[in-house]
């Protein structure tokens, strides 16, 4: 059975583990996982480092069995709920299209998996009864300015940019809505022009002494003004819905 290394302990409190790996969108989960692997005195790191998901199942009995002096039980479970986790958020990031929806679920992974290495963290101090260290290693503080870097610009990306099947489901959608539109523009168009040809032939004939045939004749001008006011507001919505169109075409190149 595998001694730990205690010059290679990772030093670090439980809580500053769980930020540094939510922070950096899990990214320092990988290097919390080498210095463990490293700690248990295993002699392929880097390897196992870069198939955590799948030897989590190794390390984490294995710490959890050192720390507890009792069975393993609780390693496996651990290893289990993180390999699902990891699963469903991967799962989740292939089938789901929402901007919004995406920044939540890598917030709530990357929750849940700091909590666990938090916790593995906290097993391991206690067994050792080793005092945290509050300073950096080159190494270290490399992979947490790494993957602070890349959270933020994976949050704000997320924000600017929404993915490509989102923005060509969104230009379709917009080329619709400026079809109907403008089918509904010519309409009104064409019944405002027809409503003013035919005030103006009946202008021509009006028997203004005829107060019945005057307001008949008025309230067909107010029908006509009320399609030339409705011609304006569709006119100014397929203004409105043009420029969505064209930002459409900008984040779509």
């Amino acid at each position: 059975m595998n001694t730990l290394v205690k010059k290679e302990l990772l030093h670090r409190k439980p809580w500053v583990v769980g930020i540094l790996s939510f922070f950096t969108a899990t990214l320092y989960s990988v290097y919390w996982f080498y210095k463990q692997f490293k700690t248990v005195g295993d002699k392929r790191p880097i390897l196992k480092t870069i198939l955590y998901f799948i030897f989590a199942f190794q390390l984490f009995p294995k710490l959890y069995g050192k720390a507890t002096k009792t069975n393993k039980t609780k390693g496996i479970a651990f290893a289990t709920l993180f390999l699902l986790i990891t699963i469903a958020s991967n799962v989740l990031a292939f089938t789901v299209n929402d901007r919004l929806l995406n920044i939540i679920i890598v917030l709530v992974t990357s929750a849940l998996i700091s909590l666990i290495l938090a916790w593995m963290q906290k097993v391991v101090l206690n067994f050792t009864d080793e005092a945290a260290n509050k300073s950096y290693s080159g190494p270290e503080l490399a992979w947490i300015v790494v993957g602070i870097c890349i959270f933020f610009i994976v949050t704000v990306t997320s924000f600017l940019f929404a993915p490509q099947n989102v923005i060509d489901a969104r230009y379709a959608e917009i080329d619709k809505r400026i079809s109907a539109s403008e089918t509904v523009e010519r309409d009104l168009y064409q019944k405002n022009e027809s409503c003013v040809s035919e005030r103006n032939k009946e202008l021509e004939v009006l028997d203004q002494t005829n107060q019945e045939v005057v307001d008949t004749y008025n309230k067909a001008v107010n029908y006509c003004d009320q399609l030339l006011e409705e011609y304006n507001n569709a006119l100014r919505e397929s203004l409105k819905i043009s420029g969505e169109y064209f930002t459409a075409i900008f984040r779509k190149y």
